[in-house]
């Protein structure tokens, strides 16, 4: 690693995103005397990053905005503060981050990467003008980012396959990490009973119906069977649950909904099986990664960013995407597997964790990473009369 002092930006269209997914490696950067800057919408954990001692910008992009106004405004906030700035490296996340973040540095001739963390509902667009403009862009962006990261192969092969870009700049990175001291059996689990717990986003495309209507099957045959769900309603998100439709399914005991966290670990703690069916596009889906190197068993859909952290029989059971049927079929296997085979499964997610997803391994790339690019910065320098 270079010895020279950086200025390094992460770029989000969350503060919650970085504080949740990528603190680890900001914190790392920091312990080394780099220069932090977050920039990202305020929300709630906004202040938890300006107290690791990160210095926050607050940034103008609405995710959920389509108004070409409103984009122009946030990629020329973009070059504004860049050309302010004059970052050593610049981290991109999520799409609009990744479009104009990309443009407005190499306008400016600074360096950046782009990190795919899944295509999110690209993958389930429908061909038309959106979709092709989306394509567009980021052909564009591709063209002018110094790097491109993608957290699985099936999104990296998506951009190929869609000639957005070639394999000459990408690579794959092992997820963003878990935090494999914060993550960890933290007491025996009692697996002579079952319970399944949903964690994330309420969003149909995250598989909370699927889920909810599953539990309501399984429940005519195993009544004490538990259902958990934690997470956020997103009211400016058209697919996410109506809470009043949670709150019915709950007042008939189908599931027990117990709000939004900061912490999930103590309901992973409680449960014997975290479940994600989801058909959304996930990078690498984070809470089957908690689950997992908390010994807990999953399930999770045969979808890109899930597939990845469930083998089959080992640690857990993969079930047909957006199949409902073949949902309760899963729910129901792992409900008849005895005490000792459950925790087989546990035991063999925080082996597989360990090995493909421990943060310590993508802080390592990130290093790397930013070792080489500072390297062939000095040395384009050298060459300058």
């Amino acid at each position: 690693m270079t010895k020279s002092k950086l200025k390094i930006s992460f770029v989000a269209n969350t503060s919650w995103s970085i504080y949740n997914f990528r603190l680890e490696v900001a914190q790392h950067f920091k312990s080394l005397g780099h220069t932090i800057y977050v920039i990202a919408p305020r929300d709630k954990h906004s202040e938890k990053l300006i107290a690791e001692g990160f210095i926050f910008i607050e940034s103008s992009v609405k995710p959920y905005s389509n108004n070409p106004l409103e984009e122009l405004r946030y990629f020329y906030f973009l070059l504004k503060t860049y050309r302010q700035n004059k970052f050593d490296h610049i981290f991109h996340y999520t799409i609009k981050s990744n479009i104009y973040g990309s443009i407005a540095a190499k306008l400016l001739g600074l360096r950046s990467t782009a990190i795919v963390t899944g295509l999110g509902r690209l993958l389930n667009m429908n061909k038309g003008r959106r979709k092709s403009l989306i394509h567009g862009m980021y052909k564009i962006a591709v063209k002018t980012t110094s790097y491109l990261w993608f957290l699985n192969k099936e999104d990296q092969k998506y951009f190929f396959q869609n000639k957005i870009s070639g394999n000459k700049m990408s690579k794959i990175i092992p997820s963003e990490g878990v935090n494999l001291n914060k993550y960890f059996k933290t007491k025996k689990k009692d697996f002579r009973s079952s319970s399944f717990l949903f964690a994330g986003r309420l969003l149909k495309e995250k598989g909370i119906l699927l889920f909810i209507k599953a539990a309501e099957i399984v429940k005519n045959y195993y009544p004490h069977v538990r259902f958990d769900i934690v997470g956020f309603i997103d009211t400016k998100d058209n697919d996410s649950i109506n809470q009043g439709e949670l709150l019915d399914y709950q007042a008939s005991e189908i599931v027990k909904y117990h709000g939004d966290t900061e912490d999930i670990r103590p309901y992973i703690a409680e449960t014997s099986c975290v479940v994600l069916s989801s058909t959304y596009g996930e990078g690498i889906s984070r809470i089957l990664l908690e689950a997992a190197a908390m010994e807990t068993p999953i399930i999770a859909s045969k979808n890109r960013g899930c597939e990845d952290v469930v083998i089959d029989g080992y640690n857990g059971f993969l079930c047909k995407k957006g199949d409902l049927y073949h949902l309760v079929d899963q729910m129901m296997a792992f409900i008849s597997l005895d005490v000792e085979a459950k925790e087989v499964m546990g035991r063999n997610g925080r082996k597989l964790v360990k090995k493909e997803y421990d943060v310590a391994q993508v802080i390592t790339v990130y290093e790397g990473h930013i070792g080489v690019n500072m390297l062939k910065k000095s040395k384009i320098k050298s060459l300058k009369p």
